[in-house]
Formats: structure tokens, sequence, C-alpha cells
């Protein structure tokens, strides 16, 4: 994702993990997009990063949780899927082991992590 009046922009792949702390020094409306193109749909991947008081953010988050139900494995499978024009999301909660699990690219059940392939290729196994 890219925000221009804001920061750099974060590269995702399967496997990687990144962080990008963005400052934002005034309150404001400011378009985003997909800097990178990532399949059917991309020139449409344009979003609006709301830059609001604390305050705001606290209520919004608040707002996020009491709606509930929480992002599970298949909800993330269901996500992960190509698509145009879907809407935002949001949860109340994420299952626990869901970001390592997005991580070691093992949502699907019963799918061989990569650090479970990494111990058996250190080992010389195969």
């Amino acid at each position: 994702m890219y925000i221009p009046a804001l920061a750099g922009q974060i590269y995702a792949m399967p496997g990687m993990q990144t962080t990008l702390n963005a400052v934002a020094n005034k309150t404001g409306d400011f378009q985003g997009f997909s800097a990178n193109y990532s399949g059917a749909g991309f020139s449409g991947m344009h979003f609006v990063f709301h830059a609001v008081p604390d305050a705001d953010f606290g209520a919004w988050v608040a707002r996020i949780k009491a709606g509930g139900g929480a992002l599970q494995r298949s909800d993330y499978l269901d996500l992960e899927r190509p698509s145009i024009g879907d809407q935002p999301r949001g949860f109340a909660a994420v299952d626990p082991g869901l970001y390592r699990a997005i991580l070691d690219r093992c949502v699907e059940a019963g799918k061989m992590c990569k650090r479970d392939m990494r111990v058996i290729d250190a080992g010389g196994r195969l």
C-alpha cells in the first residue's frame, strides 16, 4: 500500500513480515493505493486513509470490537481469494494462531508450515 502524503510504502509478499510506522502530523483524509501490480482489479485498488485524533480512533476501535465476530482461519481463506471491489470488513478479535500461520503459509488445515519444512530440511530429510 502507498499513501504518498504520509510515508513510504509497504511491500507485501507471502511469508514476509514488514513494519511501516506512518506519522500523520495533521488530521484529514489522504488518498492511498496499491502501488504494485497484483492481478485483476489492480487499477481499482484505491482507498482513503483517515487521520483522526486519538479519541476518534479509540471510538472507531470500540465500534469495530462491538460489531462482534472473530477472524478465523476459514474467514482468512475467504479473504485471501482473488476478488474485485470488496468492501472493508472489521473483526472484533483474531484467532491467536492466525498471524503465525499466515507467515508460515499453513492456514489451510493439514498443510505443512514453513517452519516444519525448515526443520526437516535442516535434518537432511525430505
